[in-house]
């Protein structure tokens, strides 16, 4: 990570302005970016290798078809040339436009994506998948936590990705074990479980969601981050809301890393997209310009959780035929406020509890946010299969056929789809906000026995 070169945040003035290839081009070329200094000229059309050879060579790009300039005062413009077929900035047709970051700018069948890069800039490795600078930032930054010998504090907007950040550190540090918790949900058994963590030196301990009031949980927690501050081990990270501040006499003591939220990266939605589908062996069916535009312009308040949970209850349509459209889920889902990821108003007790109905339609999380699903048959079963195992015998594993048998009845599956089916749907309970008390225990999968919980027959 350490090959990361990047501009310092205050050097923002110095940055061009660049533009990535989105959709719905052939993913090969998803990512590919050109740098516009100022006083630049460029010419797009059908034989154009600005960005690639093939980018424009879809048959509805014109040999010239629009020209992309920045003037001596840094104005980024787009103007067509004559074109059959139109440009486009964000869905409207225009003749000459200035651009700004977020715009989408389509010329035959590619989407260009609008942002501010520095001139310079390398893209390490990373667990969050991105082609853009906030992603690169996001890693100088984490290269310089590593090496600073101090308690790690993940900022994030909830969503963004900061588990997977946290558990990446663990990687490069290649600790023998993480603890994981969310401190809600655990506030009674902190103090104890911490204490035996502690013992461990080979080990990275991961807290998430730091009370915003002052609780026993909230103080233990920045009592052993001020501890952590002189010891080299074990690894403590602690993951904290962006909305949310934290004592003043801490900064010293922590080494800050800020996840970026996914409307400041829309280049990387598509990117994050396909990553998706290869990951389940789904194949993105061919999508209408129009669903495209719809997914880089929405504001995603869910972040990268949100988006994939959106794809993962369309992911059994998509599995099945090429003729489901994603285009609904991506028009009702791209703006609306996701219940259980986004910051909460409400200050939970620490002796609140998950509440479930005993059908699987509904649950409440520890934070007092209540989540519907009713609209999704397949994991209202899925959830109530695991209910009723709570309820009648605390600890009860599932074993994953027996959950297939139970949300997928009568249905036969071949070459895996069973478990990749499965699978989506344990990941989008997680997302929606019980990956604190859905645990994979061998085989199976059951609800915590150790977290306190309430069921409903209503």
């Amino acid at each position: 990570m350490t090959n990361t070169t990047i501009p310092d945040a205050e050097h923002e003035s110095e940055d061009d302005w660049c533009l990535f290839v989105a959709a719905p081009v052939d993913a090969a070329f998803v990512g590919v970016r050109r740098a516009l200094a100022r006083g630049a000229t460029i010419e797009l059309g059908r034989d154009d290798t600005t960005f690639a050879a093939g980018v424009f060579a879809d048959g509805r790009a014109s040999r010239r078809h629009a020209q992309i300039t920045v003037d001596d005062a840094g104005v980024l413009r787009v103007a067509d040339l004559g074109s059959s077929n139109g440009t486009y900035v964000n869905g409207a047709r225009i003749e000459r436009v200035s651009l700004n970051v977020g715009d989408v700018v389509r010329v035959g069948a590619a989407l260009l994506v609008v942002q501010k890069t520095p001139p310079r800039f390398s893209l390490p490795k990373s667990p969050l998948i991105g082609v853009g600078p906030a992603i690169a930032r996001m890693q100088a930054e984490l290269a310089r936590a590593l090496g600073a010998g101090r308690p790690i504090a993940i900022v994030e907007e909830p969503g963004s990705g900061a588990l997977s950040l946290a558990h990446e550190i663990n990687r490069v540090r290649g600790a023998a074990r993480v603890h994981e918790w969310a401190v809600g949900a655990w506030s009674d058994r902190l103090p104890s479980a911490l204490d035996r963590a502690f013992d461990e030196r080979d080990a990275t301990i991961v807290l998430v969601g730091l009370p915003q009031r002052r609780t026993i949980a909230r103080s233990l927690v920045i009592e052993r981050l001020r501890a952590a501050a002189n010891a080299p081990s074990p690894q403590l990270v602690v993951i904290l809301d962006a909305g949310q501040s934290y004592e003043p006499d801490l900064r010293e003591a922590l080494a800050t890393v800020h996840v970026p939220p996914l409307r400041d990266r829309p280049e990387d939605l598509v990117p994050i997209a396909f990553e998706w589908a290869k990951a389940r062996s789904i194949e993105l069916p061919p999508l209408s310009t129009k669903a495209w535009l719809t997914m880089l312009r929405s504001p995603w308040p869910g972040n990268v959780a949100h988006f994939e949970a959106t794809l993962n209850l369309a992911a059994d349509g998509l599995a099945r035929t090429h003729d489901e459209p994603i285009e609904k889920w991506i028009r009702d889902a791209a703006s609306r406020e996701p219940p259980s990821r986004v910051a909460t108003t409400t200050v939970a007790d620490e002796t609140d509890a998950f509440v479930f109905a005993r059908s699987g339609k509904w649950f409440t999380l520890a934070t007092g946010e209540r989540v519907s699903l009713h609209r999704h048959k397949v994991l209202s079963r899925v959830l109530s299969a695991l209910v009723e195992a709570r309820a009648t015998r605390p600890g009860r594993v599932i074993r994953g056929d027996e959950l297939l048998a139970i949300a997928w009845a009568g249905e036969r599956f071949v070459d895996g789809s069973g478990e990749n089916r499965l699978h989506v749907a344990l990941t989008s309970l997680r997302q929606l906000g019980l990956r604190p008390i859905l645990e994979r225990v061998e085989d199976g999968y059951r609800l915590d026995p150790s977290i306190r919980t309430r069921i409903t027959d209503d």
